[in-house]
């Protein structure tokens, strides 16, 4: 199972879930999750992207522990969930890119430890064909070439057209 959709009425995700699910690649937790319990993604060692709903206030111990291919964790609520140590224990920090809101970077952003970063600025860039052309800081993007793109920045998307 590489993919699993959670629906928007699941309030929560119990223990051990998608326990050492090891093909799973990526999950969207919606806004509509309260609680992640412990162990719920452990050892989902091909998971690489992870976004986090908004009113998620605390992800139970070792939950993503073994997501040893974790690049990219979404937190799209303004005050950062309480998390233990081991959460995630096992994703290498400082390659794992932790994307956050404003209110996040403007919160005690401790909850969240031993990450490298923490940007609200990060988009993609994507011509219509699909293409990924640029993914990162805002600020490091270069001038892009004359066509239509769309812009990703978080949850939202805006179509860009450069004459």
């Amino acid at each position: 199972m590489t993919e699993v959709t959670i629906g928007d009425k699941v309030t929560s995700l119990p223990a051990y879930c998608l326990y050492n699910c090891k093909a799973l690649t990526s999950i969207e937790i919606p806004n509509s999750v309260t609680s992640i319990g412990k162990y719920a993604f452990n050892g989902c060692n091909s998971l690489e992207s992870v976004v986090l709903g908004d009113k998620l206030p605390a992800i139970g111990d070792n939950a993503f522990k073994g997501c040893t291919s974790l690049v990219k964790l979404y937190s799209l609520n303004p005050t950062p969930p309480k998390i233990s140590a081991s959460v995630f224990d096992g994703v290498d920090k400082e390659a794992c890119l932790l994307m956050v809101t404003k209110g996040n970077l403007d919160a005690d952003t401790t909850s969240i430890p031993d990450f490298d970063e923490n940007i609200d600025d990060h988009i993609i860039v994507v011509n219509y064909n699909g293409v990924v052309l640029y993914e990162g800081p805002e600020a490091n993007m270069s001038t892009l070439e004359p066509g239509m793109y769309v812009i990703v920045k978080g949850k939202e998307s805006k179509k860009l057209i450069v004459k």
